[in-house]
């Protein structure tokens, strides 16, 4: 879902995308799904949260989805 996600990225919907990945964090048993990654989903899970940051990070407005992006990056732990 991670490598879809991220293949698929649009900066229209960088909003709804960061509320699935923080749905997404909140479901049960997520740090044993984040160990079942392989390299190359955490590299795309990487990407995509950096993208999501820098993008919310560009508008001083988006300060706040910035940090969530931010938080989201040590949630995943990349």
């Amino acid at each position: 879902m991670i490598s879809v996600l991220s293949d698929e990225y649009s900066e229209a919907d960088s909003g709804e995308l960061l509320a699935v990945l923080e749905a997404l964090s909140a479901a049960n048993r997520f740090s044993l799904s984040l160990q079942f990654l392989d390299q190359s989903e955490r590299t795309a899970c990487s990407q995509l949260l950096q993208r999501l940051h820098q993008r919310f990070a560009d508008e001083t407005s988006q300060q706040q989805s910035a940090d969530r992006a931010s938080s989201l990056m040590s949630v995943y732990s990349v």
